[in-house]
């Protein structure tokens, strides 16, 4: 992972500036610089570190970053161009060097008198512009950012940075004094650090420090983990036969052979409440049954028709308009008037069924439009409203029997069908108009009671 080794910048007349995201696999640093010592130089380093930051540099994949550097230094050249013009800076362009990390990757542009080097063993290796003859260059030479009335050579360059190699950006003072020195790799950071009391000094240091790693955790095999998988589920299934409610029954069973007959002998001497607990048990659809009250939502019209639901809204009529309002947020998603009144509504695999009064029929897709349209020759009958609804393991799969939900005049009621023991009850306020259909994907039912709809969930606890 690359992180700064040591670094220096001299206010007003240089920066160095980074972000990297918290990983430490990705960011960029910036290294700004001039030779005069002018206050305004403080306001452009500023704009260009904001102007690089508002930038899309953090959503630049590595594969796109060259590209993306030659477009935006040669656009932000211009930029700065027109800004540099307009201050009595003697020398109106700018010494960057800017680089974006990918890991170990680093991918660079460099203008003006920014060099930059990377150790390689005991060698220090200078990378992309050569340092030899710096002092002689014309600026036109140096390729001062902001300086040329034309376009700028953008020419971004990559380095790989090895386990515990550094990388040096320096200016040319300082670069010039290292190669006449000869500087050994073992003591480049001190003798760099040294220059720290030189006018307008300015160093920046990376290094790839290697990530700490745990030790080696063993992997199973693709064979271990089916295996593994295959005897828990055996495991599982052992134990739901051996204390589930199917060993009440063979129990059961296994009384009734003995006794000769399908009722149980009382020579078995079992206690009459007990057997009659375990046939409750053995027979009963479900443990526990409670109709909840999930949601109501207040309407400013009255409702004329049972509500339909699919897996993402609901669908009300009132009169000859149908509105559809999303499930989770109770937000209205489409609405849409018809020549005469709904007189039902119906949810099929291929859309909305609508039954309208004038003999018209129409199906409708989910996003409100018309799919489809005929007329019948005679009307269609009407929908009762309020029906009795059973509930098998069809609808959902957590009931093994028959639960019947009958609608109140003030509420609803679920029966164990078979015996007809009451399960759960839920009272309401108003009186009940219609019930929609099961909601196998919610597990509840959409209740109309006078100008609204409530959502009553289904709580099952399994056997």
């Amino acid at each position: 992972m690359i992180s700064i080794k040591s670094k220096l910048s001299t206010f007003p007349g240089s920066l160095c500036d980074w972000q990297a995201s918290q990983d430490g696999h990705w960011g960029w640093f910036v290294c700004i610089r001039h030779e005069e010592q002018d206050s305004v130089l403080e306001e452009i380093q500023a704009e260009v570190k904001l102007e690089i930051m508002n930038s899309s540099i953090a959503s630049v994949s590595r594969m796109e970053i060259d590209n993306w550097l030659r477009t935006f230094f040669a656009d932000f050249h211009w930029k700065m161009h027109a800004r540099l013009r307009k201050t009595e800076l003697r020398e109106k362009g700018l010494s960057l060097f800017f680089g974006a990390i990918f890991d170990s990757e680093i991918h660079f542009v460099q203008f003006g008198r920014l060099f930059c080097a990377v150790t390689k063993g005991k060698k220090l290796v200078q990378q992309g512009r050569a340092w030899k003859n710096n002092r002689a260059q014309s600026l036109a030479e140096l390729n001062l950012f902001g300086l040329s009335e034309g376009d700028i050579k953008v020419k971004p360059q990559r380095l790989l940075i090895e386990d515990n190699e550094k990388m040096l950006v320096i200016p040319s003072q300082i670069a010039n004094r290292i190669v006449e020195q000869g500087v050994e790799v073992s003591s480049l950071v001190p003798v760099v650090e040294a220059f720290s009391s030189q006018e307008n000094a300015q160093w920046l240091i990376l290094e790839n420090q290697p990530r700490l790693r745990s030790g080696k955790k063993r992997k199973f095999s693709r064979v271990q983990i089916s295996s593994f998988f295959l005897l828990l589920l055996t495991f599982l299934a052992i134990l739901y036969m051996a204390f589930g409610n199917r060993a009440c029954d063979v129990l059961l069973r296994k009384a009734s052979v003995k006794a000769g007959s399908t009722k149980i002998s009382t020579s078995l001497k079992v206690d009459p409440d007990i057997l009659k607990y375990w046939e409750s048990v053995v027979n009963a659809p479900l443990r526990t049954i409670e109709l909840a009250n999930g949601w109501t939502t207040d309407l400013e019209y009255p409702v004329t028709a049972a509500p339909a639901f699919d897996q993402n809204n609901i669908y009300i009529a009132s009169g000859n308009r149908l509105t559809a309002f999303g499930k989770r947020n109770r937000d209205m998603v489409w609405d849409r008037t018809f020549p005469s009144k709904i007189e039902s509504l119906h949810q099929t695999k291929y859309g909305l069924m609508l039954n309208l009064a004038d003999h018209q029929i129409v199906g409708l897709s989910n996003e409100g439009k018309v799919a489809w349209a005929d007329t019948l020759k005679s009307d269609i009958l009407p929908n009762t409203p309020v029906t009795s609804i059973e509930l098998t393991n069809r609808e959902d799969p957590r009931i093994d029997g028959s639960v019947t939900v009958i609608p109140l005049e003030k509420g609803l009621s679920a029966l164990d069908s078979q015996r007809g023991t009451l399960l759960s009850e839920i009272t309401f306020t108003n009186q009940v108009q219609s019930i929609s259909e099961y909601d196998q994907y919610d597990s509840c039912f959409y209740v109309v009671v006078e100008n609204a709809v409530i959502c009553v969930i289904v709580k099952v606890v399994n056997r």
